[in-house]
């Protein structure tokens, strides 16, 4: 559960890609601190909400719905209506704004951050006076296969596009120039975290003692055709290495994912519970976004 303290914490920790992120933090977190219904739309000066920037395994494609209030293609995302959670916040509005279930975060970490105008417009009948958004936004990943169907209440349109469609689809220049092609950019500039395809949480003191687990990071999926499940890494792992590194929660995790870099070689050690009900060391030679075979 992501609090409010470990929110600001992650925001503290995340270093701004440009002077826009910059100034930007700083309102972010004076926000926060300074009001204590920050997380809802009953603050109607400005308010936290959580967008998605959603690419295919490939990443030769982004998600992107045609927004009705905005009349315009754009990202996905939506309010935090009080929850301190943006990434799950992220993750269910794509699910609900796209009509997909297979979607899941490259990374847990922060993506970028952005301190954005919303013009006065109506809503289910009311008049909303012009505010600010204070935005986080995450990188998840989607199966560009997966069938999509329209949130007909919020879009009416719901489509993958190649990172040059995307900014040529957006009739918001202030978006494209300033977010969509930011976004892009550290993608193409490797700001973008390496790729395993795995969905984890820690193991800690108090799970290990009571589901009989050893110590390290849970893996609850794995991503079809992943590096991690060619190289045969399985649910149900508990991964305790990656090369010399010891892994034992998912901040470390993280940290080396970031750290990666794409078409890296790393060895993944995980432990695996064998027929005689006992774990016992298993190791894997996997690419990061491809797979060395063996």
């Amino acid at each position: 559960m992501i609090t409010r303290q470990k929110l600001i914490d992650q925001i503290e920790k995340y270093k701004p890609y440009n002077e826009q992120e910059e100034k930007d933090k700083i309102l972010i977190l004076e926000w926060i601190r300074n009001n204590e219904n920050a997380f809802s739309r009953e603050n109607a000066v400005a308010h936290m909400t959580a967008s998605a920037w959603v690419v295919n395994r490939e990443r030769t494609k982004v998600l992107m719905v045609y927004h009705n209030i905005y009349n315009s293609w754009s990202w996905l995302g939506g309010h935090a209506d009080g929850e301190t959670d943006l990434l799950s916040v992220a993750v269910r509005e794509v699910k609900e704004e796209a009509g997909i279930s297979n979607v899941h975060p490259v990374s847990e970490e922060i993506f970028s951050l952005e301190s954005l105008t919303v013009d006065g417009h109506v809503k289910k009948g009311k008049y909303v006076s012009s505010h600010l958004h204070f935005n986080l936004t995450y990188l998840l990943e989607a199966d560009s296969e997966e069938a999509v169907s329209i949130k007909a209440d919020e879009n009416s349109g719901v489509a993958w596009f190649s990172p040059e469609e995307a900014l040529e689809r957006s009739t918001e220049p202030w978006f494209v120039e300033h977010v969509y092609s930011k976004l892009l950019e550290k993608m193409s500039n490797g700001e973008s975290p390496a790729y395993l395809g795995l969905e984890i949480c820690t193991v800690t003191a108090e799970i290990a003692k009571s589901n009989e687990l050893p110590k390290g990071i849970y893996i609850k999926q794995v991503s079809p055709d992943s590096p991690a499940m060619q190289a045969g890494i399985q649910v149900g792992d508990v991964l305790t290495k990656i090369d010399s590194k010891e892994i034992l929660t998912a901040e470390q995790y993280e940290d080396c994912i970031m750290n990666a870099k794409d078409g890296q070689q790393s060895t993944v050690t995980v432990k695996r519970m064998g027929a005689d009900g006992k774990y016992q060391d298993l190791r894997f030679k996997v690419v990061f976004g491809t797979l060395q075979e063996n």
